[in-house]
């Protein structure tokens, strides 16, 4: 970021620029894990269902009770895993620039005026996107955390109430 303008005004911007533009990309990165997470656990829960079946085909015609518990706390997680992703790519209300306060931007008066006070204008209204784009994108990382770990819990009671079964 080397300018030959004197002024420090134009660094500031530009880093504020960047910064939004690199949280920009993480919504999209997160929104992507979201999926993963939805798909992953559309896959383990058909799994889970296959387990169950096979298990009452295998001359069981009712499971122990462990694992019947496991295996509903285990659907229960994937459930919450599930709702988890799909939050994570739920349209939410990011901030940008409202499209009216744009098209006041172009009467001929604003164009002429001084590029100082633009950068002051244009720089504080990207922050402000910034810090919304943050609070809403570290919520969406919280609930794709817990996703991910009801995940981990339901892979770790299927695991047991299998176990359970094959040991019944």
């Amino acid at each position: 970021m080397v300018s030959s303008d004197p002024r420090a005004g134009g660094i500031f911007a530009a880093f504020i620029a960047e910064q939004l533009s690199e949280e920009r990309s993480r919504k999209s990165s997160l929104e992507t894990r979201g999926l993963a997470l939805i798909t992953s656990t559309s896959t383990l829960v058909t799994l889970l269902l296959a387990v169950a079946t096979l298990a009452t085909k295998f001359g069981k015609s009712s499971l122990p009770i462990a694992s019947t518990v496991l295996m509903i706390v285990g659907l229960a997680t994937f459930v919450m895993a599930g709702v988890a992703g799909v939050y994570c790519n739920s349209p939410q209300r990011y901030s940008e620039a409202d499209p009216d306060d744009l098209m006041a931007l172009l009467r001929r008066d604003y164009w002429t005026s001084d590029t100082v006070e633009a950068e002051i204008n244009v720089t504080a209204a990207q922050r402000q996107i910034l810090a919304d784009a943050r609070k809403e994108n570290a919520r969406k990382a919280l609930f794709l955390l817990f996703g991910f770990a009801s995940e981990i819990i339901s892979i770790v009671t299927l695991g047991v109430a299998v176990a359970i079964i094959l040991a019944s």
